[in-house]
């Protein structure tokens, strides 16, 4: 009974990971967007705040808030989950 749970919970691991491996390619961005770069900086380091995203992407507090909302939207349509901040957290419980 444990074995097949174990096998089911790491199945669903593995599907977990490739989906959020994916989801930076999947937003429909230009070349030149930074909303790639704000996933991964976000699936790294769950919980960042505007002023470390404007630091750690080089770009203004206006132009992180902007690009996290701009992310939050896409994730909103594709996920149905409401906030940036619990995005990764959510995204893992509904896959």
């Amino acid at each position: 009974m444990i074995g097949k749970t174990a096998v089911a919970g790491l199945r669903d691991l593995d599907n977990l990971e490739r989906r959020l491996a994916r989801l930076p390619f999947d937003i429909p961005v230009t070349k030149r967007s930074k909303a790639p770069l704000l996933v991964q900086l976000e699936m790294a380091y769950p919980g960042l705040r505007l002023p470390a995203v404007a630091r750690l992407l080089g770009i203004s507090h206006q132009g992180a808030t902007k690009l996290m909302r701009q992310v939050q939207e896409y994730l909103n349509i594709t996920t149905g989950i409401p906030k940036l901040e619990a995005t990764f957290a959510d995204f893992q419980s509904q896959c």
